[in-house]
């Protein structure tokens, strides 16, 4: 069970970023930050599953490699190219019939963050040095029934969601807690919300960066991997994933020390039916997708 104050305290002093651009090309989701006024953060007596603009508990994290850090750093000034490939959605853990967002607006969401730190497409006059692959899905945890049942499969997907949540290091310090027991260092308020985190469900998104000469030659080298989950509680994935990839953007390709946590709100859309109209028009409805 999380604990109340470990998780209030960290609501009330995350900072969320400051990804919100706007692209009129794009309809990206409305998020926003409570006033002071307006309560203690982290704590609501409707279920999230009846609020209009619900909190959604973030985490967010990215890896370098030796290779990554030998490479130029991508600014806006000095961008870095790239091609992509959407590997689409991926159901792991307890399977729940998920409805996934549309894969080629969640590419587009995806391209629209990269920019903050300076990812760019390729193009006929800046051809690509990385190969991104970006996959995103739900990773449920068992019931309780399920997991007295198939105790092995449990602790193996706990230990997949924490790879998600805090990367490897992290999951070989769950792993540890599971083996041998706490330390008092474990009971921190950030590691006891990414440990609370992995326990339940999440949706999460992760874009693996590769050196794509390497990989032109039949090899893999790593450059950088950014990992994002947000908590599946009251919450959908059409809701969330969009709001998760913005919120990360200037985390993309950047070497964390630790995971970031973020509770942040998102406005849920609202559609009112009315007479149908038709409207005629010479706009393209094409739209791209990272591919």
């Amino acid at each position: 069970m999380r604990s109340t104050f470990a998780f209030l305290a960290l609501c009330l002093t995350a900072s969320p970023s400051s990804a919100k651009a706007s692209d009129s090309r794009l309809a990206l989701p409305s998020m926003h930050d409570p006033s002071p006024e307006s309560g203690w953060r982290g704590f609501w007596l409707l279920p999230k599953s009846f609020q209009q603009n619900p909190e959604l508990e973030m985490t967010v994290f990215s890896e370098v490699t030796d290779l990554g850090r030998s490479l130029p750093t991508a600014t806006p000034e000095e961008p870095v190219y790239y091609v992509g490939h959407n590997g689409g959605f991926t159901e792991r853990g307890d399977h729940m019939g998920e409805r996934p967002p549309a894969a080629n607006y969640l590419g587009q969401v995806l391209r629209h963050a990269l920019t903050t730190n300076g990812y760019q497409p390729a193009t006929a006059q800046h051809p690509a040095s990385l190969l991104l692959i970006f996959h995103w899905g739900s990773h449920h945890a068992m019931d309780r029934e399920m997991r007295v049942m198939f105790p092995e499969l449990s602790r193996r997907h706990f230990l997949e969601r924490a790879k998600l949540v805090g990367g490897r290091r992290f999951e070989s310090s769950v792993s540890r807690r599971i083996s041998f027991g706490d330390f008092l260092t474990d009971h921190t308020a950030d590691v006891e919300f990414l440990a609370d985190q992995a326990n339940l469900g999440v949706y999460f998104a992760v874009v693996s960066a590769y050196d794509l000469a390497s990989h032109r030659q039949g090899r893999r080298q790593l450059v950088w991997r950014t990992s994002l989950t947000v908590n599946t509680s009251g919450v959908s994935m059409v809701d969330t994933l969009p709001a998760l990839i913005l919120t990360a953007a200037p985390s993309f390709g950047r070497d964390m020390r630790a995971p970031d946590v973020v509770c942040r709100r998102v406005r849920r859309g609202v559609v009112e039916y009315g007479p149908p109209v038709v409207v005629e028009s010479d706009v393209s409805l094409a739209t791209p997708s990272l591919d």
